[in-house]
């Protein structure tokens, strides 16, 4: 008689019959001390280009705080303590709820006025709109609504430069959400009117239509952040379907925060701008709402009341609640990808003042930088038993910290020495970087591995850099003592004398994957695929290349950013597995390697999408407690980590199936935007998990064809609740470009 599996727990992965099985929960996860500090969000994963908005992503009616980093294209949830207290909890189990296709700038507001939070976001030259219809968890659907410019007549999409950030908020106070951005070309703002309550008497449409073309008559200047005032604006309200032509600039970059600083209700407006790291505020000489009135005043040091902002580049200007006492507050951060500040780039200010009137007083640069774990960009963890104690210590390459004064990326390599049992890890801060990686002329991108190469009994470290070398650290400390790695790093060499270079962002893995009782190396880099060199001797290293195409992998199957970075260990039955991450977020869990050498690696359908962990992707993998299950340490663009504990295969439990002859088709499989049911039950439920096993849409009566529209590429479970137990399946979506 077959047995059907059920889960009980949270869980992520389920290999095909007979094959290793792998299931983490965000549940148990170790101490982090940083200089006698515990860091209370140590494993949310970092910051460094943060964009803030307020949401209630748990139901209890207090809005929690909702982050998304324009740096690795991924949504954190932060769960607020409660009123009057800025301390968050990191709830990363609400998280695949977001939509993973969120790119460049993501603000939640709500559009049609149901209470729930909605998400406006960049598209291609425009904005995607997706509806919050969540219940318990959060779940989203796109809207395809368009623009309706009043020159046209044909629908287009609302255009927003994909380098800036728009205002969303009800400007004319009629109760619809409007838009202020500025064009293609031009230093003007641009005024979109939401026709919602005009058109329909409701708030619960997206029709905008241009009703000004230098709203609050300013402009920005050319090659500065200056504001001019009162300029003449050839066509506003009045006209709005004049030509460009009146906005012959070119427009590099600004983000766009609408805020009420002198309590009139009539909306002012802040502005970062592409190359400067200052704010600018702009105050609003009108008396009501949106009368086309002209900015009267501007302060280039804003907030000039106290420490004005400075975000080294690009500043993005942030209106929310941070301590939950009823007034909003100021958060500051860059809007840029790479070239900000990667510590020191929360600016966060206190509103002293009211909600009205607000009074903005500076409090710290760190604003949760300062709570978790950071390393600064491109977070690579390696575990590796630092000090011979017997447990495992966490060592984090990547790229290091901006550092202002140098105005240059200091490479590092952070030691974390873990203090505690082999029950309970914990982990303190042993070194900012165990070697003065500067000094020696190392570039960025630093991605270690450590292995005994010259049999002294103590082990050495091979460091990846961004060029595509290897470079040698021979431990010159001894067997059983700390780390010294001396003042010479020679770069590797093959067995023929011949420098290594795979290209482009080499990560190299010492791992004996021919099992002959030596260290071989085996390199990811750039283009996705794995370099294996087999090592010919136990005494010494000797490098041989034997293929670049180890196990056939292809990253790029999994998304269009490629750039593997490998990490190797056996299970409990000997057989070696692969955890391969990747630049797009994925990670992909590859099998069938022991004895295989020459063919392909399966590619197990268990996978990591981009939305757990966000871009640039790195993963650990070690049995950190001493209970013989793996657990798992995941890197990120933002230079923070997550931690995954190992749970057993029996949270899982098997029930007998009644009926031998039952079963259910899911069709199509793989699907894009809907799946329809093939079963003989009437009565039963429906419920999707994703491959953490979180719960993200219900259907307590099934209907004939079911919504998958908002799920993104990957594979997912379906679950179906009977009156004679639970029947799982799994399906794929997959869709096109």
């Amino acid at each position: 008689m077959r047995l059907v599996l059920f889960f009980v727990a949270v869980w992520v992965g389920l290999d095909t019959c007979c094959q290793s099985r792998y299931f983490f929960t965000e549940a148990n996860q170790p101490l982090v001390i940083n200089n006698g500090d515990t860091l209370d969000l140590a494993w949310f994963g970092g910051l460094n280009s943060p964009q803030f908005s307020k949401m209630d992503i748990n139901g209890d009616n207090v809005e929690d705080l909702v982050i998304f980093d324009r740096s690795s294209f991924k949504t954190i949830c932060l769960q607020a303590e409660g009123k009057n207290s800025r301390k968050y909890t990191h709830v990363p189990k609400l998280e695949t709820g977001f939509p993973p296709e969120l790119v460049n700038w993501a603000l939640f507001r709500d559009y049609n006025c149901d209470g729930k939070k909605d998400i406006f976001t960049s598209s291609v030259g425009g904005i995607h709109v997706y509806e919050n219809v969540s219940a318990d968890t959060p779940i989203f659907v796109k809207r395809t609504d368009k623009y309706l410019p009043s020159q046209q007549a044909i629908l287009t999409n609302l255009y927003v430069p994909g380098a800036d950030i728009p205002a969303i908020e009800d400007i004319d106070g009629d109760g619809d959400l409007d838009i202020l951005t500025f064009g293609l070309v031009g230093s003007y703002l641009r005024y979109h009117q939401n026709l919602s309550m005009e058109k329909y008497g409701v708030c619960d449409s997206l029709t905008y239509e241009l009703k000004n073309r230098c709203w609050g008559h300013f402009s920005e200047g050319l090659s500065t952040n200056d504001v001019k005032l009162f300029d003449t604006c050839n066509s506003n309200v009045i006209d709005p379907r004049g030509s460009d032509e009146i906005e012959p600039r070119f427009h590099a970059g600004s983000t766009v925060l609408s805020i009420d600083l002198d309590g009139n209700k009539v909306y002012d407006v802040v502005l970062g701008d592409i190359s400067f790291n200052n704010a600018v505020s702009i105050v609003n000489g009108g008396t009501a709402p949106n009368t086309n009135s002209s900015m009267k005043s501007t302060e280039s040091n804003f907030p000039s009341n106290s420490v004005p902002i400075d975000v080294r580049v690009f500043p993005a200007i942030f209106h929310v609640d941070v301590d939950n006492d009823g007034r909003r507050d100021l958060l500051a951060s860059p809007n840029v990808k790479t070239f900000g500040l990667d510590n020191m780039n929360v600016w966060y200010y206190a509103n002293k003042g009211t909600d009205d009137v607000p009074i903005f007083d500076f409090v710290q640069k760190d604003f949760l930088t300062n709570e978790g774990i950071d390393m600064g960009r491109n977070s690579v963890p390696v575990l590796f038993d630092l000090d011979g104690d017997k447990d495992l210590d966490l060592f984090i390459g990547g790229k290091g910290d901006f550092d202002q004064a140098s105005d240059k990326v200091i490479p590092k390599l952070m030691v974390y020495e873990n203090t505690g049992n082999g029950q309970n890890p914990k982990y303190e801060l042993y070194m900012e970087s165990i070697v003065d990686f500067q000094s020696a002329g190392f570039t960025e991108s630093l991605r270690p591995t450590f292995g005994d190469l010259d049999n002294d009994g103590d082990p050495d470290m091979l460091i990846g850099d961004k060029d595509g070398h290897i470079h040698y650290f021979p431990n010159i400390a001894g067997a059983n003592k700390p780390m010294n790695f001396g003042t010479h790093f020679p770069q590797i060499k093959d067995k023929d004398g011949n420098t290594i270079n795979v290209g482009v962002q080499a990560s190299p893995f010492l791992f004996d994957i021919d099992e002959d009782d030596d260290l071989d190396l085996i390199i990811g880099e750039e283009k996705g695929n794995l370099n294996f060199y087999r090592n010919e001797s136990k005494d010494n290293y000797s490098f041989e290349l034997i293929t670049d195409s180890l196990g056939d992998i292809d990253v790029g199957k999994w998304g269009e950013d490629l750039m593997g970075v490998p990490y190797f260990f056996k299970d409990t039955n000997g057989k070696i597995q692969l955890f391969m991450g990747s630049a797009d977020g994925h990670v992909i869990h590859y099998n069938d390697i022991s004895g295989n050498l020459g063919g392909s690696f399966n590619p197990v359908d268990t996978i990591f999408s981009r939305n757990i962990f966000g871009s640039l992707s790195s993963v650990a993998v070690g049995d950190l407690n001493g209970d013989n299950i793996m657990d798992l340490i995941a890197g990120n663009a933002r230079g923070g980590l997550q931690y995954l504990s190992g749970i057993p295969e029996n949270i899982f439990t098997s029930v007998e199936e009644p009926n031998p002859k039952f079963d259910f088709g899911i069709f199509p499989n793989p699907a894009s935007d809907e799946i329809s049911l093939k079963t003989d039950l009437a009565d039963f439920s429906v419920h999707i998990y994703d491959m953490l096993g979180r719960h993200l849409q219900e259907f307590k009566f099934a209907p004939e064809r079911i919504d998958v529209s908002n799920l993104s590429n990957g594979t997912y479970l379906l679950q179906l609740k009977t009156s004679f137990g639970l029947y799982t399946k799994k399906f794929s979506i997959q869709k096109g470009n």
